[in-house]
């Protein structure tokens, strides 16, 4: 038996047509499957294969966007909220720049401000004690979010002459 670094030969084929294999010592090779098959047969994949692959890919198509609504809702629900604390700044920025003695006549004691960067959005206006220096001026906030409901906040700031 011929040897290559003192390791027997591996036939793969039948390399030997004719030939008696007992008598040098080696096993007839047994044919393996993918080798046996055509080559037209053996290209493309397999109707399993696909099914398995579409799985798959729903699977985690699926869940990555499972996982996304939770986090556009809380984003459009931030969003809702930095409107509204910018509408309730500009109204107590405008109040502040109101001369003290007209704060009271221009806005009212329980006046409503419509705010209309939000859905239903309105400003109640209120002060602890109309008649005192300084005033406290207490803005309600509240208005209709499409993902929550009624959604308020209120604000205080204080004015003096």
């Amino acid at each position: 038996m011929e040897t290559i670094f003192n390791r027997p030969q591996i036939l793969l084929r039948n390399d030997l047509p004719g030939k008696n294999y007992r008598a040098l010592g080696l096993k007839k090779p047994t044919a393996l499957p993918h080798l046996d098959v055509p080559p037209q047969r053996r290209q493309g994949f397999s109707l399993l294969e696909i099914a398995i692959a579409i799985s798959l890919l729903t699977i985690v198509t699926l869940s990555t966007v499972l996982l996304l609504v939770p986090i556009a809702r809380q984003s459009r629900l931030q969003r809702e909220i930095e409107a509204a604390n910018l509408a309730t700044k500009r109204v107590l920025e405008k109040i502040q720049a109101t001369p003290f003695k007209d704060i009271l006549a221009i806005y009212p004691q329980s006046s409503s401000i419509a705010i209309p960067e939000l859905p239903n959005g309105s400003l109640v206006l209120t002060y602890t004690d109309p008649s005192a220096d300084p005033l406290v001026i207490q803005a309600n906030l509240t208005w209709e979010s499409p993902e929550i409901g009624t959604l308020q906040r209120t604000f205080h700031t204080v004015r003096t002459e």
